[in-house]
């Protein structure tokens, strides 16, 4: 009778993921083979392990021999750009060819974008990746220009020192290694936490906290953009941030909820950051689910990849 029923179970678990599959064909699996990236890389920040090869996001991705996602770059450049983001500018769940870097290198045939994104990177990580590019190791040749991208919980800053989030998992917690599983290899689970939950309404209620009355938090956050403004302006490095918006702010259009737009572009133009504030073109670009992930909070689809490098083209269409 037990197996019985176990094995309806299973048949009826995997009924409904054909059917999620056949029905939802836009979900994205999660999670990241943990054997792609390393713990202190770049000063006390991890990253990608180099020459390495697995599946991030469902999408089988491949990291250069420098330790970044491989693109189609040009052999020959006059000069080079540092790329600083996280999992957003590195492009989970979508092909690298449709990933906005690489959408921005395509008609950039003179210039060299390295992309130094890594999953869980916060403003702390952008300090220990440019320090490490332009003081200590120095072996990226000609950096001209330094592009943060700012996805907004890139302030809720971290210690450094710890291991990486994304990959510090304790091999004892077996109730992590099933969700997991379940992350990489079942859309019916992502379809059923989010029918359960708004999760792109959590995360974002949840980070908007962090600008509310300029938190501490905040504070810190903009000394460290600020010191990076200070070593790129010593080298006559130039510096824009783009500031990327969360999927519930373009749902729920109010006004109230555009508050860390307004409290960095105040930052940066009190201390003449150069950057581009891309919710308003989001807003013009048509159904605005379709431009992330299904269900996500920040992670940008193959037609969100697609809004940012229309707008970083006209932005450097001079370059």
């Amino acid at each position: 009778m037990l197996i019985c029923s176990t094995a309806v179970s299973l048949l009826t678990l995997l009924l409904l993921e054909i059917g999620t599959r056949v029905f939802w064909p836009e979900i994205s699996f999660q999670d990241t083979e943990k054997s792609l990236q390393r713990n202190i890389v770049f000063g006390n920040s991890w990253g990608w392990v180099p020459n390495a090869s697995g599946i991030c996001f469902g999408k089988r991705i491949t990291i250069d021999e420098f330790g970044f996602r491989k693109m189609i770059s040009p052999e020959n450049y006059a000069s080079s750009w540092l790329i600083l983001g996280d999992s957003v500018t590195f492009g989970v769940g979508v092909d690298t060819e449709d990933t906005y870097i690489q959408l921005l290198q395509n008609t950039m045939p003179s210039v060299k974008l390295w992309n130094t994104a890594v999953l869980g990177y916060d403003f702390r990580n952008y300090k220990d990746v440019l320090n490490h590019w332009l003081v200590e190791s120095q072996s990226i040749p000609n950096i001209r220009k330094v592009i943060m991208f700012v996805c907004l919980n890139d302030v809720d800053i971290h210690d450094t020192a710890d291991a990486n989030p994304h990959i510090k998992v304790v091999s004892s917690n077996s109730i992590e290694q099933v969700l997991s599983f379940f992350r990489r290899n079942s859309k019916f689970y992502i379809l059923l936490k989010n029918t359960v939950s708004d999760r792109s309404k959590v995360y974002f209620q949840h980070d908007y906290q962090l600008y509310e009355n300029e938190s501490k938090t905040f504070i810190e956050a903009m000394k460290i953009v600020d010191e990076m403004n200070t070593l790129l302006r010593k080298r006559n490095i130039d510096f824009v941030t783009v500031i990327l918006p969360y999927e519930y702010q373009l749902r729920a259009k109010e006004d109230k909820y555009l508050l860390p737009q307004k409290r960095l572009t105040t930052h940066f133009k009190e201390k003449g950051i150069p950057y581009i504030d891309t919710y308003a073109d989001f807003e013009r670009a048509g159904d605005k689910q379709k431009n992330f992930l299904y269900a996500d909070f920040s992670h940008f689809s193959k037609n969100g990849h697609r809004v940012v490098a229309d707008i970083l083209k006209e932005q450097f269409k001079a370059e």
